[in-house]
Order: C-alpha cells, then sequence, then structure tokens
C-alpha cells in the first residue's frame, strides 16, 4: 500500500511539474511574440548603438516621419542643419584626435600639420574673398606665395582667417538639393585646408543621408591642383550626386557618425598608407 501511496505521489507531482513547466513555456512563447509584434528598432543615432526599441504605435509614428523625441514632423531643412551642423562638430573633434594619438605613439612623420594653425574652422575677410570670386582670388593670390606655406600664408595672413562656429553659416537648398554656408569657410586638418563654399554637402532625400564636396587645398602642389578641385566641385553639383552618401540621418536630425569608430579609422587607414 505504501509503494501505490508512493508511486501515485510521485505520478502527480511529475504531472503538476510538467504542467507547470509547459504552462511557463507557454507563457514566456506568448509573451516573446507579443513583444516580437508590439516593440519595434528604429534608427536613433543619439544613442551609442544607433538605434532604440519602441512600441509598435512610435514605429508606426517614426514611419510617417516623426521624430520621437519631439513628438513632431521636422522639415527636412530642419533635419539637413541639424545633422550637418553635428557632423562639423564631430569631425573637428575627430582630427584633433588623430593628430593627439600620433603625437602619443611617438609617430610624428604620419602628421604633417603646421603646429602655427590650430586644427579649427576659420571664417575669412568677406571684403576680401567671397562665394562668388573664391577661386580667382585664390588663383591669383597663391601663385605670389611661397609653395611650401602658401596655402597659410594666403588664409591666415592676407585673408584674415578667423575661428569660426560654422553651424552659425549653414545654408540648406531643397531645389539643388546641396547644402553649405553663406560664406566661405575653411577647415584647416592634419595635412590641408578645406574650403567649404555653399554647395559644399549633397543631399539624398531619399535615404535621408549626405556626404560632403569640398575644396581640398595642399600645401604640396604635386598632391592637388586648384583647378582640379574647382572642376570636380563643380561636377559633383552637376551631377546631383555623390560617389556615397555616407552619412545617414535620423528622423530628429542625428547623424551617423561615431567619434570613437572614425578616430580608429582614421588611424589605421593612414597608417596603412591609404
Amino acid at each position: 500500500m505504501r509503494y501505490l501511496i508512493n508511486t501515485c505521489i510521485a505520478f502527480k507531482d511529475f504531472f503538476v511539474g510538467t504542467m507547470f513547466r509547459r504552462v511557463v513555456s507557454l507563457v514566456m512563447l506568448s509573451t516573446i511574440a507579443v513583444l516580437a509584434y508590439s516593440v519595434k528598432v528604429v534608427p536613433n543615432y543619439a544613442t551609442k548603438t544607433g538605434s532604440e526599441l519602441v512600441w509598435k504605435s512610435d514605429y508606426e509614428k517614426y514611419q510617417q516621419g516623426y521624430c520621437l523625441a519631439e513628438n513632431t514632423i521636422l522639415p527636412k531643412e530642419e533635419i539637413y542643419k541639424r545633422g550637418i551642423a553635428q557632423y562639423l562638430r564631430k569631425w573637428v573633434t575627430t582630427e584633433r584626435l588623430v593628430s593627439q594619438s600620433f603625437k602619443k605613439m611617438g609617430i610624428s612623420n604620419f602628421d604633417y600639420s603646421d603646429k602655427s594653425v590650430p586644427i579649427e574652422y576659420y571664417s575669412l575677410d568677406e571684403n576680401e574673398i567671397t562665394l562668388s570670386n573664391w577661386y580667382e582670388i585664390i588663383d591669383t593670390k597663391y601663385n605670389a606665395k611661397n609653395r611650401k606655406t602658401g596655402y597659410r600664408e594666403l588664409f591666415m595672413n592676407d585673408l584674415h582667417a578667423t575661428p569660426t562656429d560654422p553651424t552659425r553659416y549653414i545654408t540648406i537648398d531643397m531645389n539643388s538639393l546641396t547644402a553649405g554656408f553663406t560664406r566661405p569657410i575653411i577647415l584647416y586638418t592634419r595635412e590641408c585646408y578645406r574650403l567649404m563654399l555653399d554647395q559644399s554637402f549633397l543631399l539624398n532625400v531619399d535615404s535621408h543621408s549626405f556626404d560632403g564636396n569640398g575644396v581640398y587645398l595642399h600645401e604640396d602642389p604635386s598632391n592637388t591642383t586648384l583647378a582640379g578641385e574647382k572642376n570636380s566641385y563643380k561636377n559633383n553639383i552637376k551631377r546631383k550626386r555623390a560617389e556615397r552618401y555616407y552619412y545617414i540621418l535620423d528622423n530628429c536630425g542625428n547623424v551617423n557618425y561615431n567619434i570613437k569608430e572614425e578616430h580608429k579609422d582614421t588611424l589605421e587607414f593612414i597608417i596603412n598608407g591609404g
């Protein structure tokens, strides 16, 4: 009798335990299914991962164009203005970090920067150079300079370059799908001066993206020519497309530019002879 009772108890425990496990498994599977249906992923380049989990209702709003953080649909011009401003701030930060890294690593032969010129954005004297005469001014004045320090002398001395916040001068043109500045701006990096004009960014509204279209001026004249840079700048605008639209924006105007990753990739690219 005792054996029979113990067997019944064991069977009951097994049955109850099995049923409990099945119920728990069913609840878990149901929960996962509900979450899979109710929780979605949307881009958010303000986060480290570049995305965030949202409820299905917010996902649908995002697909309609809403900036979820502000619960509104931003104009395309505002999205690009925010994204390009963010890109400019992150870009100069990356350039400074790369230069600092070369110094710490003791491999200054990869850092071609002129130490007398801080890595910075500069505005130029509007009484001397404008968006319409930039080529003629640079071509005329640079030809009279020492080719080893010509652009530094031209920009810093003749054109009175002054450190500036370039985001103050951003202009967006959705008709030509370009963006740029209301006056000439230069960024001095490790090895050249990048001249930025009124159409220095090419936009792709279909993919919410953009890429740069600057004029790169190296002190070494064998590297580039002013005429060649001008032609490249104009041709890119004429084609109305970049070789690639690398920088993508979310609905709030955050750009997929990760300073840490860009810093690492730039170092590797330069060191490996890219």
